[in-house]
This record gives structure tokens, C-alpha cells and sequence, in this order.
């Protein structure tokens, strides 16, 4: 359970990060949310490292 101000806090935090993604969605083209979408499924992408799974699975 959160405070008032530690969820006034979590909540701006929150809408900052949806409104990158927003951003972030609206400039990818197809082919770049086709490939988001894979490496999303796959465990992988940028800045996360593959999972097992995707490495065998590749």
C-alpha cells in the first residue's frame, strides 16, 4: 500500500513512461513493431538480454 504522496509520485512516473511508449509506438514503422513484437514475444530486444528460451528457439 502506498502513501498519498508515494502514489501521487508512482502515478506521474507512470504516465511519463506511457507517454514515451506512445511516442516511441507512433514512430515505429510496420516493420519495426513487427520486429518489436517478435522480440517482445521471444524474451529479447534492445537493451534486454535474449532469453534461453529465444536462443534455442532461433
Amino acid at each position: 500500500m502506498l502513501s498519498p504522496q508515494e502514489q501521487a509520485s508512482f502515478d506521474e512516473a507512470l504516465r511519463e513512461v506511457m507517454s514515451q511508449t506512445a511516442r516511441r509506438v507512433r514512430r515505429s514503422g510496420g516493420p519495426d513493431w513487427a520486429q518489436a513484437l517478435r522480440d517482445g514475444r521471444l524474451g529479447g530486444g534492445p537493451g534486454r538480454p535474449e532469453s534461453e528460451t529465444a536462443t534455442s528457439a532461433a
